[in-house]
């Protein structure tokens, strides 16, 4: 049998895409009749790959390509793989397949789709990230001080939000050690990842050593003149406007020489701990009086009485201050 000849076919109108297709066979010629068949057309298979990948969060988004095989007839659809893991975790590497783009020739409804599909995978740093307070070391000045807290080794996509050691010291010591004592790492979507992660916290050492007054008491000299012989002096360093109270201690009353000494007392707002002294301390010397004295002794009468006259005393002049003069006659008549 020949088509046309002894037969005619007939088909439903769409006999290329899925679905249910109608053939109709007519007898001509030396045959008679009609029979009806009907057959399936069913969904090709494309396949779809997405690939796996993993990395240590950087704070960028995690991608992976993909391929699809099993177009027909040279058809063609848009794909492209979707999938995306910025956070610490995992999610499948999903796809997407436009049916619709200006020039695609396939059809969804043609074509069922076989998926292995990969997985996007992010991990947290295993680096060591090293938080260390810094150290300071200065002079006594009054102010409170404390030290920064340095944090290195941050992989790309954190940041620090918060690195502090509360430690301080205003008054002099040895060494006050300074801690982490608050710190917050958060990656690139502000969430804190502190737990997370290999943190080695050091320490510091905040020292403050004495500030120094200057203690300069005057020297003084002057002939004896039987007074205590004393000179000011000044004491200048104080910080912060602090004070204590001041006096100058020394005193001289006879014929030699002594330092002139001092006394700070601490009943104010500075602490005698904070300083240290330097001392330039003056000298108070008395020395003998070389002022000229002159003594008369004084003469006397009486009538004859048998004794013998003696004089009354003497009278003194130029006898300086301090000084007492006692004196005897001789003679008698």
């Amino acid at each position: 049998m020949v088509e046309g000849t002894d037969y005619d076919l007939t088909f439903s109108a769409d006999k290329t895409n899925v679905g249910t297709v109608t053939v109709t066979v007519t007898g001509k010629g030396n045959y008679i009749g009609t029979a009806t068949r009907t057959y399936q057309i069913t969904p090709a298979i494309l396949t779809v790959t997405t690939s796996s990948d993993s990395k240590t969060y950087d704070g960028d988004a995690l991608t992976a390509g993909g391929s699809i095989s099993g177009f027909v007839n040279g058809e063609t659809a848009d794909f492209k793989t979707t999938g995306t893991q910025t956070k610490v975790g995992s999610s499948t590497n999903t796809y997407a397949i436009d049916w619709t783009a200006a020039g695609n020739t396939a059809k969804q409804g043609n074509y069922t789709i076989s998926e292995n599909l990969g997985t996007l995978t992010v991990t947290e740093t295993t680096d060591e990230i090293v938080a260390t307070p810094g150290s300071y070391s200065g002079t006594y000045d009054g102010q409170a001080h404390g030290v920064d807290v340095t944090v290195t080794g941050l992989p790309e996509g954190y940041s620090v939000k918060n690195a502090v050691s509360y430690a301080t010291a205003t008054d002099v010591t040895d060494g006050v050690t300074a801690s982490v004592d608050e710190l917050v790492v958060v990656n690139a979507q502000g969430e804190d990842v502190t737990a997370n992660l290999k943190i080695t916290k050091g320490t510091g050492t905040i020292k403050i050593t004495p500030a120094t007054l200057k203690v300069t008491t005057y020297g003084a000299k002057a002939e004896y003149d039987g007074s205590a012989l004393t000179a000011d002096g000044k004491v200048t360093g104080f910080v912060n406007n602090e004070a204590a109270t001041f006096t100058t201690t020394g005193s001289q009353t006879e014929v030699g020489s002594s330092t002139n000494y001092y006394a700070i007392d601490w009943n104010d707002t500075a602490k005698e701990s904070n300083y240290t002294i330097e001392e330039e301390l003056g000298t108070l010397e008395v020395t003998q009086n070389q002022t000229s004295i002159m003594v008369i002794p004084q003469g006397g009468s009486k009538p004859y009485d048998g004794t013998a006259l003696t004089g009354a005393g003497v009278t003194t002049y130029g006898l300086p201050a301090g000084y007492t003069l006692t004196a005897t006659t001789k003679g008698s008549m």
